[in-house]
């Protein structure tokens, strides 16, 4: 049963006060108001990028970090396949029938866009029964992207189930540059102006949703998680703030009738010691000025979030801003390679014996790759991966998505006798 109610300014004030009352450390600086909001919100939030509801200490993080005085939680539709809504739900519903928050006390801000895992699964579907949602963007095999409302309706519905409540917080579209990212691999992009044209029309087409979203009280407010906000505005694939904030109000307009009544109010972007340009770079025109990302939110009354606090991205490498303990006796190079050995090894067993059902060469040609070939893929790239943080983002965003595509793939096409057996 979802939970109703949502963030609000009773609740989280009310959060507020009962953490400076358990915490005598936490003063004036500890929580703020997102701006553009009437919500307190701590200064450091709950990120989920990698947590997972089948990991236990990924679970006490979240119990902890609520229980110290975080009251912000962010995630994303794609994060863990949806497992990192799922942990976010059962964590909420346990604490509050313990009694120990409730519902209106903590923001919870999730996005969606990305086309990964069982998404990638469903659209592939979609498409052989000419289903298909409209204007997606395909950047990689394993990595669609799309921001049309009739995908925005199936993924609101799939995150409040995940997250157990009627209402999400704050819902940002989630890094939609990617539109501009497929574009640029083309060999013949259209000029950029037309492409930019484009973008803010499916930007102010995406926008009406969320404000109709607003109106059947499924969101409270919305806005958009771009990396390329950044960006120089010469950049190919930069996302102008004070541009989207236009399609925004004509949304507004659209919607309700007054391009006053918008209810765009939060923007997430990169932020940290190498990634200033939040900061530095003027990259917006706002009235007769250029301003950077983070005056132009500030002039039309927008709240920041900051992704990235404790990692870079720069110069195409990632950049680890905190130090993981290290052993440096022990022979890391050695045991990735073991332990590809061994998965090569596995994957060959179970190639084998799909062989030996006569569906293995059909499924090899569904694929760019032959199926269940990450041992090879593995050997290839292993490298160049730069560190832990690269390995995990590698994984996360093109490894697990490639093996849930030839699992869900295998499954359809071996009958349930033939299951069982590789079983």
């Amino acid at each position: 049963m979802l939970k109703k109610g949502n963030a609000s300014a009773e609740g989280t004030q009310r959060f507020v006060s009962r953490m400076r009352q358990e915490f005598s450390t936490y003063n004036q600086t500890s929580y703020r108001y997102l701006n553009g909001t009437d919500l307190m919100v701590s200064k450091v939030g709950y990120g989920s990028y990698r947590v997972d509801q089948q990991v236990d200490e990924h679970i006490e993080s979240l119990e902890d970090s609520m229980r110290s005085g975080c009251n912000i939680i962010d995630t994303s539709s794609n994060y863990t396949n949806g497992a990192s809504e799922t942990l976010i739900g059962n964590v909420l519903t346990k604490m509050m029938n313990q009694g120990e928050i409730e519902r209106d006390e903590i923001i919870l801000v999730s996005k969606t866009g990305y086309i990964q895992g069982d998404n990638l699964s469903q659209a592939i579907k979609r498409e052989k029964t000419d289903q298909s949602w409209p204007e997606i963007v395909k950047y990689t095999d394993g990595c669609w992207h799309c921001i049309h409302p009739d995908f925005l309706i199936d993924q609101w519905e799939r995150s409040a189930n995940r997250l157990q409540v009627e209402t999400i917080d704050v819902y940002l579209l989630h890094n939609p540059e990617y539109f501009f990212s497929e574009a640029k691999k083309s060999e013949a992009p259209e000029p950029l102006p037309q492409l930019r044209d484009e973008f803010y029309r499916r930007i102010f087409q995406a926008f009406v949703q969320m404000e109709r979203f607003v109106q059947e009280k499924k969101i409270l407010f919305f806005g958009v998680s771009a990396n390329t906000f950044v960006a120089p505005k010469h950049d190919f694939e930069h996302v102008s703030l004070s541009r989207v904030h236009t399609e925004a109000l004509k949304a507004a307009e659209a919607v309700h009738g007054d391009p006053h009544i918008s209810h765009f109010k939060v923007v997430q972007l990169p932020y940290n010691l190498l990634e200033t340009g939040a900061l530095l770079e003027k990259n917006n025109q706002f009235e007769d000025d250029m301003l950077t990302v983070l005056e132009t939110a500030a002039a039309i009354n927008v709240g920041v979030l900051v992704n990235r606090p404790l990692n870079a991205i720069t110069e195409d490498r990632l950049y680890r801003l905190a130090k993981y303990p290290y052993e440096p006796q022990f022979d890391y190079t050695a045991q990735v390679r073991a332990s590809i050995e061994i998965l090569s090894e596995q994957e060959e067993t179970l190639r084998t014996q799909l062989r030996s059902t006569g569906n293995l060469d059909d499924l090899d040609k569904r694929n760019q790759d032959p199926f269940f070939c990450m041992g090879a893929l593995l050997d290839n790239i292993i490298n160049q991966i730069e560190g832990r943080d690269h390995w995990l983002q590698v994984a996360q965003r093109y490894l697990i998505p490639r093996v849930n595509h030839w699992i869900e793939n295998t499954t359809q096409k071996l009958s349930d006798v033939q299951q069982k057996k590789l079983i």
